[in-house]
């Protein structure tokens, strides 16, 4: 799987793949230069990513993972809150979960770049060209800076907000 993914990597260009990372292109393209010559995984380092996991991935406009990443951030809360019988249950995920901002801090250009692929096969087949394709790619890739700082935003205020509702706060 890794070796067919690599080789579509490798078939990526350079401008379309400037346009779909946006942002710190020149880290991304040695990443991919990486995976491109037969290294599927290349360790990198992130610090949004390890502080702020939800925020980095909206920021690179991986909102699907975000709304994964963020349900299985509150589900043990909502779980432990609601039933707090199982406790323990909750304790278990919470530990796994915690191990997820050191894993997407080393592989998580690979995510990107790997992700880049499928957006820009659509653009093949979409036939898209010049100024349009380029547009197409950065609407589907680059950055959000606008949601990155107004998720945890959100994310706090309506975890405050269930707190409230259930009576689990400090006075």
């Amino acid at each position: 799987m890794y070796k067919q993914s690599a080789a579509r990597v490798g078939l990526l260009t350079t401008e379309d793949f400037e346009n779909y990372i946006g942002p710190n292109f020149d880290i991304y393209e040695s990443t991919r230069l990486s995976i491109a010559g037969g290294k599927p995984l290349v360790l990198g380092w992130n610090w949004l990513a390890f502080f702020m996991l939800p925020s980095w991935l909206i920021y690179r406009r991986q909102y699907d993972l975000a709304v994964g990443l963020l349900f299985i951030l509150v589900l043990p809360i909502v779980i432990g809150v609601l039933v707090p019988s199982v406790s323990q249950f909750t304790d278990a995920i919470q530990s796994v979960v915690s191990a997820l901002p050191i894993v997407a801090t080393l592989y998580g250009r690979n995510l990107i770049i790997y992700r880049s692929v499928p957006v820009i096969r659509k653009a093949d087949e979409m036939q898209l060209k010049g100024d349009e394709r380029s547009e197409f790619l950065r609407q589907n890739g680059g950055v959000n800076v606008f949601w990155a700082w107004l998720a945890p935003i959100l994310f706090f205020a309506v975890l405050a907000l269930l707190f409230f509702l259930t009576g689990q706060y400090v006075a």
